[in-house]
């Protein structure tokens, strides 16, 4: 019975994801936003036909694995390396402005509060709230529309990716000045090593690629 109902949850995702993507090409935009509403109604908010089991969300991190894979073979570095600095701006700015204007947004309804009150950190994380960002589907969106390669793709998911890095420090100390029991220099310092690992992996690439670039280019004999 578990396995008839893991297959008819499947086929069901993948028939509305379809019909849904069709239906949201056909009216001049990404599939993946047809494929988020597609997930709204089937899902237990509107109609109900599928549940979230375990199941589906390791199916679901799988897919995202493969899609950011998929994107890291399309992107060239020489690209990613321009667009660096133009990333930084973008995505410090993806991350402050929604903070700000999510916090003003807050205190607008209900009235400035206190700083350090319930309220005043209620207000911080709405706009916490409208920091965060979904590079998968940045990702989509960008091949769908045939752009993941180009300067313009990349700045932006490299904005994308930054953003989520500075969202979750941001975060991390919010949550530490709410809970003064959290420790905060062990979290950033844990993200801080993160970064740095994934920094010296991206370099390490980089210096892959450009040898493996420069072999390709020597001519055999040549000195």
């Amino acid at each position: 019975m578990e396995k008839f109902y893991i297959f008819k949850s499947l086929a069901i995702i993948i028939i509305a994801a379809k019909v849904f993507g069709l239906a949201a090409r056909k009216l001049k935009a990404p599939q993946v936003a047809g494929e988020i509403v597609a997930g709204i109604l089937v899902g237990p908010s509107v109609l109900g036909l599928v549940q979230y089991n375990d199941f589906l969300g390791q199916m679901a991190e799988i897919g995202v694995i493969l899609l950011m894979f998929t994107a890291g073979l399309e992107t060239r570095i020489s690209e990613l390396r321009k667009t660096g600095f133009k990333a930084l701006l973008i995505a410090c700015a993806g991350v402050f402005v929604p903070l700000i204007l999510g916090t003003l947004l807050y205190f607008g309804f209900y009235g400035f509060a206190d700083w350090g009150s319930e309220d005043f950190f209620k207000a911080l994380f709405i706009g916490l709230i409208l920091t965060a960002t979904s590079v998968g589907i940045t990702v989509e969106a960008l091949k769908e529309l045939g752009k993941l390669s180009d300067t313009v793709g990349t700045t932006i998911m490299s904005a994308a990716i930054i953003d989520d890095v500075i969202g979750i420090i941001v975060l991390t100390i919010v949550i530490g000045f709410r809970d003064p029991t959290q420790d905060v220099g062990h979290t950033l310092l844990m993200t801080g090593r993160s970064s740095l690992l994934q920094s010296c992996l991206g370099m390490a690439s980089i210096g892959f690629s450009r040898s493996t670039t420069k072999n390709t280019a020597t001519p055999e004999g040549s000195p």
